[in-house]
């Protein structure tokens, strides 16, 4: 039966020392990569809208569900809605948020157009837009 080797204090302690940094060196790659496995996973909920008004072309939204209409937005139109709230869409439009009616809104699983940055990035990771190449700016 051989014996076994006996290192040096010096290379005892770059072992000891070797194998604690790579242990240290693992658990900091295994916590950097678990965020970035649910990046993607997490698609928006989609609304399009399917209501006109007299003039046949917009629907109207508001700041707060009880607050009078500032504006109008396109019909057949794609937006994301961040929250639901009884009768009301909470939607993110042009840098902030506000609320449609529910009925006038019905759920997609993919816009007709691609127009927003999240849109964009979520399609061309999934290669499933496809468009003119000075549209992505």
């Amino acid at each position: 039966m051989k014996k076994q080797m006996k290192l040096s204090p010096g290379g005892k302690k770059w072992y000891e020392w070797n194998r604690f940094f790579s242990v240290v060196f693992l658990v900091c790659m295994a916590f950097n990569f678990v965020p970035a496995t649910g990046q993607k996973s997490a698609k928006p909920m989609l609304y399009k809208v399917n209501y006109a008004s007299k003039d046949y072309t917009q629907t109207p939204y508001r700041m707060k569900t009880n607050e009078a209409v500032v504006g109008e937005v396109l019909r057949s139109q794609v937006y994301e809605v961040l929250a639901v709230e009884g009768d009301w869409l909470k939607i993110k439009l042009r840098h902030g948020e506000y609320y449609l009616y529910k009925s006038r809104l019905d759920k997609v699983d993919k816009p007709d157009v691609v127009a927003s940055p999240w849109a964009k990035e979520w399609f061309a990771y999934n290669d499933a837009y496809i468009g003119t190449a000075d549209t992505w700016g």
